[in-house]
């Protein structure tokens, strides 16, 4: 749905450091059954702030694996997370660094 300019300028916008990983992109998906996980804008900012990790640590390299999802386990509301970083093709275990868990 379009939507007048006027009613456009309305929302805040925000700005970013140009240079600086914006931890909100991260692609996060179940690590039981592989489907991309979809959650509210700054979610992964809120996750965040409760976990032992550095946001300079973070790149385009990370990503988030939940234990689960609302998909292959209906009813479940919280799962365990992981931070990792990739290192090529993710889907060898044994090229996962753990970041940090949530």
């Amino acid at each position: 749905m379009l939507q007048p300019i006027n009613e456009l300028r309305r929302f805040h916008h925000q700005v970013y450091e140009v240079g600086v990983f914006d931890p909100d992109l991260m692609y996060v998906e179940c690590k039981h059954c592989g489907r991309p996980v979809l959650w509210s804008k700054g979610r992964t900012s809120e996750i965040l702030k409760g976990v032992d990790v550095a946001r300079a640590e973070l790149d385009a390299s990370c990503m988030i694996l939940t234990h689960g999802c609302p998909r292959c386990e209906p009813g479940e509301r919280q799962f365990r997370l992981q931070i990792i970083r990739v290192d090529g093709g993710y889907a060898e275990d044994a090229k996962e660094q753990l970041v940090a868990h949530a």
